[in-house]
């Protein structure tokens, strides 16, 4: 009977629902930012709802007799604690009885690429700190790290060693996904491997990729109609790697027990695949974009199956990293693991196309087959695209933050934040600031896939930022705030404000007056209210892309232009903010937004290779002079009240000409 290790590790987060409608009561009455749309909060939604993901994980471990390993925001549990108090009550239990076992992450969810390193320890050290004296969690043995989106940067691990982490929860590795270098013998699927620090190793246990990702399948397969509206629709394009690689169409819809029968099968694979004392590490979100008690169905009558029929064959243990260091690392050598070296490493791409807001991301391993390759998508060159885009406004803040010696070192009470529910405006001027900035680094603001309501988030707490920071310049004596190292921002920056709005708000024009136009050819009908607000729009944009041209000349002034810079960067804010919202807008006056959004996501698909990956490339490659260029080109087009072009992507229509069609027939 062969021995096989399961670990089922869950991350849950939620944004702070509410916290938008709080920071904009800190406003002017006369701010246009003022009155805008809002995000509905989820988690109020799934009280009514009566759904409770968080006791069906228990209740699932509990029927297993599996340890559930869960990476719990600070922003969910404070939460969970004001709105479902009698759920926060059966976590703390949970974890005091051991049916929960702890696993560290990022109190806020901000995410690697956009942290500086003691940030990334801070952020770990503040989520510890909820959980063990505000919650009463038992310590584990071993500290965990689950990275949020599993992303890691490799240059930045002594930071989560500073932290005193033990191990983390790695994704796992693949030729077509990122470069890595593997430095000795070992199996580095089914088993550990190291990461070297200055200080220590630290344990990298690798997500086994079939049992994590494949628990997709039957779910989208189940619910199409519901999950067509995050991008994923069987039948009209191609969304699984079987479909593009070899002309397959998914059949659908299917019944639970079909479902269940098609994970079974991966789970009976991967069992007969992993080597004597092997590991199968489960890593998913638990909320599963909202499908997470479907998953849990599934994932529980599965190996329920698989433990009444294959007992006299595998000898399953459901266990927690504790455990698995202990009996099985520990025994076998920890010091005889091979070692990795990487740049940066991140969960995608998966086993589903991602149609994000600049295009088109297949799944992996599909290259050489209809055009797609791995290289000229981008994600291979820069894992981290989906997020790294934010670093250019992101890094405005931090070279500011530098030079008005704001740091890290501040005082936070994690535990008042959560009572107070993130009323900011209670905290010291530099704790604001620290707060602005890092839940401006949220990595749901940027990427997995940024809605408008969250693409606006940023916007506000930069907005506020500017306002603690011109506050400073008021009220302290200018050389007792300015660092003596004054540091220069990097134009490369007000470059990328400029063109990432080609994402954000010029291509989310495009697909809905793409919508909104093949409406009217279909259905007819009045759309003039929807398309007379595409002007305040690209006006808004209009004011954005000036101030950022007006930071760049500012800021060869040095401190003597930082208020000036300041003011301008406050005026970016609101411009991208109230554009955003006009998009917003439109959405609200057209006449079926299911319509739409099937669209926009044709469209998207068409946008192949997508557009971030080229275009951080070109800005992070441009020297002063291409810069002073570019800026004179964009005042150039403004004075001659030039606008940018719709983009016509391809695949919708008609076919380009290297790809092949969507589905063989």
């Amino acid at each position: 009977m062969k021995n096989v290790y399961v670990i089922m590790a869950f991350h849950a987060h939620e944004l702070l629902w509410d916290l938008p409608e709080t920071l904009l009561s800190y406003l002017d009455e006369e701010n246009p930012m003022k009155e805008s749309f809002l995000d509905e909060n989820y988690l109020k939604k799934r009280k009514q709802e009566g759904r409770d993901i968080y006791s069906l994980c228990s209740k699932m471990g509990e029927r297993l007799g599996a340890p559930m390993c869960v990476e719990y925001t600070n922003e969910l549990l404070v939460q969970v604690k004001d709105v479902m108090p009698r759920v926060f009550d059966r976590l703390k239990n949970d974890y005091s009885r051991g049916r929960l076992y702890p696993i560290y992450g990022h109190a806020h969810h901000a995410h690697a690429s956009l942290l500086r390193p003691e940030e990334i320890t801070q952020e770990i050290v503040w989520n510890r700190q909820y959980l063990h004296n505000c919650m009463e969690v038992p310590y584990p043995k071993y500290n965990g790290l689950f990275p949020p989106e599993d992303s890691l940067v490799y240059g930045k691990m002594e930071a989560i060693e500073r932290a005193n982490v033990d191990y983390v929860i790695f994704p796992h590795l693949d030729e077509n996904k990122v470069p890595f270098e593997i430095i000795g013998e070992g199996d580095c699927i089914y088993k550990p491997f190291l990461i070297r620090t200055s200080r220590k190793n630290i344990i990298a246990l690798p997500r086994n990729f079939p049992i994590s990702q494949e628990i997709w399948r039957p779910i989208t397969k189940i619910k199409r109609d519901d999950v067509k509206s995050q991008g994923y629709m069987l039948g009209d394009f191609p969304v699984f790697d079987n479909e593009y690689l070899y002309g397959e169409q998914e059949e659908y819809p299917i019944d639970m027990d079909t479902g269940v029968d098609i994970y079974k099968e991966v789970l009976l694979r991967e069992l007969k695949k992993a080597p004597e004392n092997g590991l199968l590490l489960y890593v998913q979100d638990l909320e599963l974009m909202d499908f997470g008690d479907i998953a849990l169905e599934i994932i529980e009558k599965a190996w329920q199956e698989i433990l009444a029929e294959h007992g006299d064959k595998y000898k399953v243990h459901f266990v927690t990293p504790d455990r698995y260091i202990d009996e099985v690392l520990a025994r076998e050598g920890v010091e005889k693991l091979p070692e990795i070296k990487f740049d940066r490493i991140t969960w995608a791409p998966e086993i589903r196309l991602i149609l994000r807001a600049d295009g088109h991301y297949p799944p992996l391993g599909v290259t050489g087959v209809g055009g797609y390759d791995t290289h000229k998508t981008g994600i291979y060159e820069h894992p981290h695209v989906f997020w790294e885009n934010g670093k250019y406004f992101c890094g405005i803040f931090d070279n500011l933050l530098d030079n008005l010696g704001i740091s890290t070192n501040i005082s936070v009470n994690v535990e008042r934040l959560g009572e107070t529910g993130y009323d900011l405006a209670r905290e010291s001027p530099d704790s604001q600031a620290i707060l602005y900035l890092r839940l401006m680094k949220r990595a749901c603001n940027w990427g997995w896939r940024p809605t408008e309501g969250r693409q606006k988030r940023p916007c506000l707490l930069g907005y506020l930022l500017v306002d603690i920071l011109l506050g400073k310049l008021r009220e302290f004596p200018v050389h007792l705030i300015l660092s003596r190292q004054y540091k220069m921002i990097n134009p490369q920056n007000f470059v990328g404000l400029c063109e990432t709005l080609k994402v954000f708000i010029d291509n989310r024009l495009n697909y809905l007056r793409y919508g909104l136009d093949q409406y009217a050819k279909e259905k007819g009908g009045d759309l003039r209210a929807a398309y007379a607000l595409f002007e305040p729009v690209e006006q808004w944009k209009a004011l954005a892309v000036a101030k950022a041209r007006e930071m760049f000349v500012v800021n060869r002034r040095g401190p003597a232009g930082l208020q000036a810079l300041l003011k301008l960067l406050q005026e970016y804010a609101q411009g991208v903010y109230m554009a955003t919202d006009y998009i917003q807008a439109i959405w609200s006056e057209s006449p079926d937004a299911e319509y739409l959004v099937d669209k926009m996501y044709h469209y998207l698909y068409g946008i192949y290779p997508p557009m971030f990956p080229p275009m951080i490339e070109k800005i992070d490659a441009m020297s002063e002079q291409d810069i002073e260029e570019y800026f004179n080109s964009i005042e150039q087009r403004q004075n001659s009240g030039y606008r940018e072009e719709m983009r016509v992507p391809v695949g919708m229509d008609q076919q380009v000409d290297d790809h092949e069609p969507l589905f063989k027939r």
